[in-house]
Formats: structure tokens, sequence, C-alpha cells
């Protein structure tokens, strides 16, 4: 069996990078964590070498709604579970995002 690697071919750019969802994501991360993250490869990287601290930065940014805060994130090699037994699926979607 061969494993294809993926294309790297952009496929959009944002007209103003400045004004995206990532980007307000990533100077949250910056001034944080006392980074200088420019583009996405610099994020993607960051979140691939800082598992745990990119999910509960993900967690926090996206306002999550639980009756506490998740214990820990833990990373799997498929997912990433967050342990917040009291996280309600139906009032956390992806459209609570700032």
């Amino acid at each position: 069996m061969t494993v294809q690697t993926p294309s790297r071919e952009v496929l959009w750019t944002p007209e103003n990078p400045r004004s995206t969802v990532m980007w307000q994501f990533m100077e949250r991360v910056n001034s944080k964590y006392g980074l200088e993250l420019k583009d996405y490869q610099d994020l993607y990287k960051w979140s691939i070498d800082n598992i745990g601290p990119f999910w509960e930065e993900v967690w926090l940014f996206s306002e999550i709604k639980a009756s506490r805060p998740f214990d820990k994130v833990r990373p799997t090699s498929v997912f990433v579970l967050f342990y917040a037994p009291h996280a309600n699926k139906k009032n956390n979607r992806i459209t609570n995002m700032p």
C-alpha cells in the first residue's frame, strides 16, 4: 500500500488575513505565550509541538460551555479528548466562535 503525500497547493487565501478568526486566535496565542507566530504554517507547527496548550486555547477561544472547566487535554493518535464530563454538546457548536 502506497501512502500519498497531500498536495501543498494553496486553494484559497483570504483577501485580508488579519480579519480572519484564525488571525484572532493566533494573536491570542502570541500574546499569552510570548510568541511571534506570523502565519498558518507557524500556528500549525506550534499546534503540533504544543498539543495540550493548543487545544486548551481552542477550548477557551471557542467559548465551549460547561458547568465546570475541563481537567486536562488528552491527545490521542486519532482525536483530542477534553476531560469535561459536564460540557453540553447541544450548546457547543462551531458557531460559538467569536
